[in-house]
Parts: C-alpha cells; structure tokens; sequence
C-alpha cells in the first residue's frame, strides 16, 4: 500500500527513532510498528558496548609500549542520535553505516592524552607492570563531566587495561632476560643458603657427637681408674683379714691345728668320711714325737 511497511527489527533494546519530513519522533524501546516509504528509522543500542583499544605510547627512556584493554559505555539514544548515524534498513533492520567504529575512535581520542602522559611517567620495566596505574589514568580523564563524549549521549561506566607491553621484540625480550636471570639469582642464593645452613647443622651434630664421645671416653676412664682403686683396696683388704686370721695360728703346732680343724668340720657336719692313712697319723703325731 504505496510503500507502508512494518518495522519490527529493533528488538527488545533498541531505542527506535523516526525521522520523516526533518522531524524526529521518539518510538521508544523496542518499538515496532507501520512506516511510509519517506520515513528513516534509527535505532540507538541501549546495551553496554565493549570498546576495545590498543594504543602506543613512549616512556620515560623512551622506549616504544602498547598499552591494550576495553571500555565499557553506554549510549544515551537523545544525544547518541545526533552524534552517530543509527539509521537502519527498514525491511532488514541492518545498520547502514559503520557507527562501532566511529564510537570506537572517539573514545580512543579520549584516552589517548591520559595514556601517554602516563607512560612519560614511567621507565620500560616499570611501565609493563603499571596496568592499575593506567587505568585510573583512564579512568580520571573519562570521568569529567567536561569530556566531550558526555555530550554526544557515550557515558563510560568502566575501563580495564589488560596488557602493558613493549612494541619492540627485542626488548620485550631484554626485560624477560633480565627478570629471568634475577629469579635464577634468587634460586641460586635460597639454594646456597640450603645448603649452607645443611652443612653447619651437619658440623654442629658431628660437634656434638664428637664432644659426647670424648666426655663419655674421659668418664669410662675416670670409672676404670676407680675400679682399679677399689679392687686394689679389696685385695689388700683381703689380705689383711686373711693375715689377722692366721696370725694366731702361726705359734700353734701343725699337728695339732690339723687335728683341730678335722674336729670343727666334724662337729659343724662338713666332714662326712675321714680315711686315716699313714701320712694323716703321721702328721697327727709329728709333733708329740718330736716332743
């Protein structure tokens, strides 16, 4: 019917947007409905859009960085509308110009100032774990309500920087090298510490060792000594006793004191037989008959 069709391609985020006869009329959110054939229709994303950036920048030593990460904005369809062409094919609801990356370089003219200053700030070794620090850089120059992208309807909710590295190879390289190397430095003095340490435990214990069996040497020595003492002591002890036994025997006639002895082991049980030989008479009787 003399081109009125239904538009119905804006889905359920879309804030549409008519333009017929240079007058705009707000359709709303999802909106679809009946349009004449001179009517434009846009249609503004009401959803986050995630702006990745990768931007180049020098620091302080003048060595070359890309400093990478995304951003987070969201679109006001009032002003986004006169900012960015939104306009949409009517029948297939496809996009009729390249808005993401319009939308893309105006944020990163935005960040482009804070990340360079940043970065001057910086040495190489530094910068490439300064990812914090770049992004509250980001973060300060967005948040302004001077920023320029605040009046053509962007409004950043959030920034992230993801990676900090060197455009040069060979120096990402350098920096690698070197941090390698002080970690190799730093496994090699923990395992030299080890070691250290293991060896003077292990000369303290054999200290120790060496010390006890000297102290244990010294007192076996000191207790032989003693024991030698004592038995010493013993035997002559011993011998003293034995000799003040006898000594009041040595007046007394062998004969008679054998006699004596066969008398006192009869009467306490201890002789059980006594066979009388010659040479036990004789020794008996010696003495009467050389009386």
């Amino acid at each position: 019917m003399f081109g009125i069709s239904l538009f119905h391609s804006a889905g359920a985020t879309g804030h549409v947007f008519t333009l017929s006869r240079g007058t705009f009329q707000d359709r709303g959110i999802g909106w679809s409905g009946l349009i004449g054939p001179m009517t434009a229709v846009a249609v503004v994303p009401t959803i986050a859009q995630v702006i990745n950036f990768s931007v180049e920048a020098y620091t302080q030593d003048r060595q070359q960085i890309t400093v990478s990460g995304s951003i987070q904005a969201r679109l006001n369809g009032q002003d986004a509308k006169n900012s960015f062409d939104f306009t949409v094919d009517k029948h297939s609801g496809g996009y009729r110009s390249r808005w993401e990356a319009l939308l893309q370089q105006s944020i990163v003219e935005q960040i482009l100032g804070p990340i360079r200053t940043q970065a001057l700030k910086l040495d190489i070794s530094t910068a490439v774990t300064s990812q914090p620090q770049f992004e509250e850089a980001i973060r300060q120059a967005i948040a302004d309500k001077t920023n320029p992208l605040v009046a053509r309807g962007v409004t950043i909710e959030s920034c992230s920087v993801s990676t900090v590295e060197p455009s040069d190879d060979e120096v990402s390289e350098a920096i690698g090298s070197k941090e390698r190397e002080d970690l190799l430095s730093a496994a090699d003095t923990a395992r030299h510490e080890r070691r250290s340490k293991a060896a003077n435990h292990e000369r303290d214990i054999r200290t120790f060792e060496a010390e006890t069996n000297l102290k244990l040497e010294m007192d076996r020595s000191k207790l032989v000594a003693e024991q030698g003492k004592n038995m010493v002591a013993l035997a002559k002890s011993e011998a003293e006793a034995t000799q003040a036994r006898l000594e009041p025997l040595t007046n007394i006639d062998p004969g008679k004191l054998m006699a004596a002895a066969l008398m006192v082991a009869a009467e306490k049980g201890k002789l059980g037989s006594l066979n009388l030989t010659t040479e036990l008479l004789a020794a008996v009787t010696a003495t009467e008959k050389g009386g």
